[in-house]
């Protein structure tokens, strides 16, 4: 049998944030069932290339409900940004939970950036303030992109701000998407219903006194977490999969306590995320417990979502782009 091989083009073509987010929703609250058998996500594994400063992340997931098993891959190279090659790139394997057979493979990118940004789409569709106008996106790379559009599906705003460390690079994001850059993240906060930060900052760019009372909150680490583990990795330390890496952070500690602070993965979250492990924020639930009532939404007070990614979300984005192109190749 064939393998399907599904390249960048036609998925950022033909996967859309309108089938993708409730399938994400569907996805994170299956995972908070905790349904034995249903779904089987061990932790991320680190294999390190010794000549080359790289490293390779597996992430591999099987959920019952689909039948299928999927292994991602992520390659961290630092060296390849003076080369002119992307730091970052990732392939995607999906196979058949019945046979095992291999069934497609997907350069994930897209995948990656579509189903982070749907996640956080969920989570502001339960936390936002209701008839949210002011978004504020800290970070104008791929996320930011990928934000604006997922985040347009579920509020419809009629003020939407971006900041970067780099402004010219803001200014350049802000023209692409209609949009008002910021020289100050101050300024570009103070008053916003929804704030996303997808910045590379180890220090925080977001500040309590800046973030208005019942705002929701939006903190994306997919990358970070990687090249966190990679530099942990470069020290010569010891490190366990899945090891806590306490000096990322985006937030600051006083915002993250004062906050009800929501994750995608309990587990996850207590062992990766920086903002939760030095400020020792308590996290009130999954985003999955509370789309299935086992936990408050707290509509009305000032949210945080700690995003910090899950092969689980990459299974039911592939499965979903699978189809897609299947359903295509009995048309023709």
């Amino acid at each position: 049998m064939a393998i399907c091989n599904i390249d960048a083009s036609f998925i950022d073509c033909n996967l859309k944030y309108k089938d993708l987010i409730p399938v994400i929703e569907e996805c994170m609250a299956n995972f908070s069932r905790r349904i034995k058998g249903e779904i089987e996500q061990p932790v991320r594994t680190v294999v390190r290339a010794e000549n080359s400063d790289g490293s390779f992340f597996i992430m591999p997931v099987y959920s019952k409900k689909e039948n299928i098993f999927i292994n991602k891959i992520v390659t961290v190279f630092p060296n390849n940004a003076s080369q002119g090659i992307p730091v970052h790139q990732s392939l995607l394997w999906l196979y058949s939970g019945s046979t095992g057979v291999p069934k497609a493979i997907m350069h994930c990118d897209s995948i990656t950036l579509m189903r982070t940004a749907a996640a956080s789409a969920v989570a502001t569709k339960y936390l936002a303030p209701k008839n949210s106008k002011i978004h504020t996106i800290l970070g104008a790379g791929g996320q930011a992109h990928s934000h604006l559009e997922a985040l347009a599906a579920i509020c419809n705003f009629d003020d939407v701000r971006v900041w970067n460390h780099n402004y010219p690079k803001a200014e350049a994001f802000a023209k692409k998407h209609g949009v008002k850059a910021y020289q100050s993240a101050e300024e570009a906060v103070r008053g916003a219903d929804v704030i996303t930060l997808v910045t590379l900052a180890s220090t925080p760019v977001l500040f309590k006194d800046w973030v208005k009372e019942g705002a929701h909150i939006n903190g994306t680490r997919i990358l970070n977490y990687l090249v966190s583990q990679l530099s942990l990795l470069n020290l010569c330390l010891t490190i366990a999969v899945g090891a806590p890496v306490p000096f990322q952070q985006e937030i600051e500690p006083a915002l993250m306590r004062a906050a009800v602070v929501y994750v995608d993965s309990l587990e996850g979250a207590l062992k990766e995320s920086g903002d939760i492990i030095k400020s020792q924020a308590p996290v009130f639930g999954e985003i999955g417990e509370m789309i299935l009532g086992k936990v408050e939404t707290k509509q009305n007070e000032t949210t945080i979502f700690k995003s910090l990614g899950m092969a689980m979300e990459d299974l039911v984005t592939a499965n979903l782009v699978y189809n897609r192109f299947m359903q295509l190749q009995s048309s023709t």
